[in-house]
C-alpha cells in the first residue's frame, strides 16, 4: 500500500519523508517524519498526519486511533 505523500488538502508545503513503524503486542507505533520547509509547520504536520491516518482507516476500518503526539525537531 502507497501512502499519499503529499496531501494538496492539508499542506503546499509539507513533504512525508517517511514512516517508521514499531509493533508492541497488539499496538503499531506510527512515526511520521516530515518536512515543513521554513516553517516550524506543527499545524501542517499534525493536519496531514490526521489526512494520512483517515487514509489508513478506509483499508483498516477497526483501527482505533489512541493519540496524535509529537514535534521533535532536529
Amino acid at each position: 500500500m502507497d501512502l499519499p505523500l503529499r496531501n494538496p488538502r492539508s499542506s503546499r508545503f509539507a513533504r512525508l519523508q517517511g514512516v517508521k513503524c514499531a509493533m508492541e503486542g497488539r499496538n503499531l507505533y506510527l512515526r511520521f517524519n516530515c518536512s515543513t520547509g521554513d516553517a516550524i509547520g506543527m499545524n501542517m504536520a499534525s493536519k496531514g498526519v490526521q489526512n494520512m491516518l483517515d487514509y489508513l482507516r478506509d483499508d483498516f476500518p477497526d483501527m482505533e486511533v489512541i493519540g496524535i503526539s509529537g514535534m521533535h525537531g532536529i
